[in-house]
């Protein structure tokens, strides 16, 4: 393997599959998660890291636990939850924390990718990402995707909530715990940050990650292409208020 990261590049959905099946293959066929990002000069970094608010990490999670309750009856399920459910639901609801969002879905990647307006004149990107091969690249004794359980993984966690908790120096894959239906449409899965590091620069990135290049110039033929498929705005993020935009802006035919 090559020590560079490999790079695609894909300008329609039958070259998409092409470069899909190459990184797949890259890594031993194992099966990869995907992001995507409008930007392709984006970095793999949770947003926490990248709007600078480590420093408010304790107190933005522990208020946002001690606030919850009144503003969602659902959230009275998760008296007494791990560490790692709440920021789950922390992330579902955008606050900014130490985990990065991934689909095991490409096309779900390739929405986020695509569907911006605001950056339609940038080429966008597909990150592929073997989850097994990041732990175990990082420590031998790390077989495979982690669950959330894991000292080690449970360990980051925690350093979301407690400030004495000392943090683990490692970024990790960890099956997430799906507390909405967003989660299950978008078939998410997480990475979660020790380190502020971005993935793609950490050591031997090359053994666990790969970038499929979008080209500004194709993102609309993109967007066309996911309709067909119906990865739409309404099905990526199933709830009401998401349909009725979708609604609002949909071009209306007889047939």
């Amino acid at each position: 393997m090559s020590e560079t990261i490999l790079t695609l590049v894909a300008h329609n959905i039958s070259e998409l599959y092409s470069c899909i099946v190459k990184a797949t293959e890259n890594f031993g066929r194992s099966k990869l998660w995907w992001r995507g990002h409008a930007d392709s000069e984006w970095s793999l970094v949770p947003s926490l890291f990248h709007k600078n608010l480590s420093k408010n990490e304790q107190n933005m999670s522990v208020r946002f636990v001690n606030y919850s309750y009144p503003r969602d009856t659902n959230v009275s399920n998760f008296h007494g939850r791990r560490p790692s459910d709440w920021l789950f639901l922390m992330r579902h609801h955008g606050l900014p924390c130490r985990l990065l969002d991934w689909s095991q879905s490409p096309l779900t990647a390739l929405f986020f990718c695509v569907s911006d307006s605001n950056f339609l004149n940038k080429d966008g990107i597909l990150w592929g990402i073997s989850p097994g091969h990041l732990n175990v690249s990082q420590n031998a004794s790390f077989d495979g995707i982690l669950p959330n359980i894991n000292p080690v993984v449970n360990d980051i966690f925690l350093s979301a909530f407690n400030p004495t908790q000392k943090t683990p120096p490692y970024i990790l894959s960890t099956h997430s715990v799906h507390a909405s239906n967003r989660q299950m449409m978008q078939s998410s899965e997480f990475t979660i940050h020790g380190i502020d590091t971005p993935i793609e620069s950490m050591k031997d990135s090359h053994k666990f990650i790969s970038k499929i290049i979008i080209p500004n110039s194709c993102k609309n033929d993109f967007k066309v292409a996911l309709d067909f498929f119906h990865i739409t705005k309404s099905h990526t993020f199933p709830d009401l208020d998401h349909l009725a935009e979708e609604l609002s802006e949909y071009k209306y035919t007889k047939y």
